[in-house]
């Protein structure tokens, strides 16, 4: 991830680095594959020890 850290002058670029940082972070969040919701056994079973 550091090569974005130079341009392509090789100079340093801390303002592009965190932009393409941020990009990458973003649509790594995006493509993660959703969670699996709790089925309806285990809501019962909370309620059970809810009472």
């Amino acid at each position: 991830m550091r090569k974005f850290y130079y341009n392509a002058e090789h100079y340093p670029d801390p303002t592009a680095y965190e932009a393409l940082l941020n990009i990458t972070r973003e649509e790594r969040r995006v493509n993660r594959k959703p969670r699996k919701s709790p089925d309806r056994r285990n809501y019962r079973r909370a309620e059970q020890f809810k009472s």
